[in-house]
């Protein structure tokens, strides 16, 4: 059963009992409540995937102790969430607030937020896994997660749980026990990579010696944009910024469709970096603006800088001696806009400047499904180009 749904050329409503590696992309699944389990959404023996999706403020009461308020994975299916929010889910009783995970069943959360979920009388606040299921959690950021145990993960029943360039920070056990991670049986594995972990290994709940891999964690507030708002990005200032292991990312872009690699990889599902547009998704239909926010730092005050772009893709060209993490093609803004003021101008004097780019109705059907990719430079003069941002992205598609 799948919920609400907004903006998708997929219906959530599709039924997954069954089904071979269904896609959902950019789907809301909100306020959708479940009298058993999977609020949400419930994969039952089958494949899904997941990206760009939001599963906000949904409810399970609750069958046989599973919970399952955000998403249930269940008996050996496979599931891929990827660039989702997993916010204020509920699990009335049984365990996983946000996703419950079971049964040889696996699990991969890539780049996402898992904020305010609550397995009211059950374990496993964000992420719960269980039944010799294996679960990954690649570049995600948890916060404010609450259960009995295991606040932002509980792992139990011989399952794997792996956790890399990933933050868990202010989670809470009501009964004390692992108010960030909690893990049951002697059989069970736990493995951190290159996280932020609130209390460091002293806030992980291991009652019976099970198998913790503790290789690399920092202990230091990530500096989050809004906490209490469920804002995971980082501020500027944040020491999970370039903090985490690029050879261990999942995906080339962020939670933000934000390119992955700019300098080092940082830990969390934001990838920090000195150009963000919004929104992400334009539709063809009605047509719309994306911001630009360019932020060089001190360094670029005053400069003359350039906007790039690609209709390609992000895997980047040589332009005299920069990398510029772009595709070279054809592709101007002048494509999908006509011209446009504002692709060369002058950043202020804290090196930061904001572009609109209007895009107009139906502006071509071919252009229809496209990402455009966008990155900035600023130039020196008799220099040229001589500092290059990261990369943004956002898709034109039919919402």
């Amino acid at each position: 059963a799948f919920g609400q749904c907004r903006h998708s050329t997929h219906l959530c409503q599709e039924p997954c009992i069954g089904a071979v590696g269904p896609l959902f992309d950019d789907c809301v699944f909100i306020e959708n409540t479940s009298y058993q389990m999977g609020g949400g959404a419930f994969v039952y023996f089958a494949m899904a995937t997941f990206v760009d999706c939001d599963f906000l403020d949904n409810t399970a009461t609750g069958y046989a102790g599973i919970g399952g308020g955000g998403v249930v994975v269940d008996d050996q299916s496979e599931v891929l969430l990827e660039r989702c929010e997993i916010a204020e889910n509920a699990a009335v009783t049984g365990d996983g607030g946000g996703v419950y995970c079971h049964y040889y069943a696996e699990l991969e959360i890539h780049d996402s937020f898992i904020f305010g979920n609550e397995a009211q009388s059950g374990n496993g606040g964000g992420v719960r896994v269980g039944g010799q299921s294996t679960a990954d959690c690649i570049g995600c950021s948890f916060a404010e997660n609450i259960a009995t145990e295991g606040g932002g993960v509980y792992i139990m029943g011989s399952s794997t749980q792996t956790l890399i360039n990933s933050i868990l920070w202010q989670n809470a056990a009501t009964s004390g026990n692992g108010p960030q991670i909690a893990i049951r049986g002697a059989g069970s594995t736990l493995n951190v990579d290159f996280c932020d972990v609130d209390g460091d290994l002293g806030n992980v709940y291991d009652p019976d010696w099970a198998n913790v891999n503790w290789v690399s964690a920092i202990d230091v507030d990530p500096l989050f944009v809004d906490q209490a708002q469920g804002n995971l990005h980082l501020q500027a200032e944040s020491e999970c910024i370039d903090a985490g292991d690029q050879s261990q990312t999942a995906s080339v872009f962020d939670i933000d469709r934000e390119a992955r690699l700019y300098n080092e990889v940082d830990i969390g599902a934001d990838e920090r970096g000195p150009m963000v547009c919004e929104p992400h998704f334009i539709d063809y239909a009605t047509g719309g603006t994306v911001t630009f926010h360019l932020d060089a730092g001190s360094g670029g005050a005053n400069r003359m800088f350039l906007i790039a772009g690609s209709s390609s893709g992000i895997s980047g060209f040589q332009w005299g001696s920069l990398w510029i993490p772009l595709v070279w093609d054809w592709y101007t803004d002048y494509t999908i806009s006509g011209a446009v003021p504002g692709f060369v101008g002058f950043l202020d004097g804290n090196g930061k400047a904001t572009v609109d780019l209007d895009i107009p109705t139906m502006v071509g059907s071919s252009l229809i499904g496209t990402d455009f990719n966008h990155a900035f430079v600023y130039l020196l003069p008799g220099q040229g180009a001589v500092w290059v941002s990261n990369a943004c992205t956002f898709e034109l598609d039919l919402y």
